[in-house]
C-alpha cells in the first residue's frame, strides 16, 4: 500500500459469507485486521468490482502461523490476532 499519510482510498471488505463492510479508510482497514475483523480468505477492494485476498496486503499483515504440538501451522493471521490465540 502506498504512504498511510497520502492514502486516501476507501477500502470495501468481503467476508466468506458475502457480506460487505465498508467504505473503510486504509488505516481503519489496518485496524480491523489488528482487531481480528479481517481474516485470511475475507477480500478487499477499493471499487466493489475488483476483489483480492486481504492476505495479499502487506500493511495489514496477516502472515503469522501458529504451530501446534503436531507440528502443524494454522493461518495466516495478523500478529496480535496470533499473540491473542496462543495466549
Amino acid at each position: 500500500m502506498a504512504d498511510q499519510k497520502e492514502d486516501s482510498r476507501s477500502w470495501f471488505l468481503r467476508i466468506s459469507s458475502g457480506t460487505v463492510f465498508g467504505p473503510v479508510s486504509t488505516q481503519g482497514l489496518v485496524t480491523w485486521a489488528a482487531q481480528g475483523r479481517v481474516l485470511a480468505g475475507n477480500e478487499v477492494s477499493t471499487n466493489r468490482k475488483q476483489w483480492c485476498n486481504a492476505e495479499s496486503l502487506s500493511d495489514l499483515d496477516i502472515s503469522w502461523y501458529i504451530e501446534d504440538d503436531e507440528r502443524l501451522l494454522t493461518g495466516p493471521f495478523h500478529r496480535r490476532v496470533a499473540e491473542k490465540i496462543i495466549a
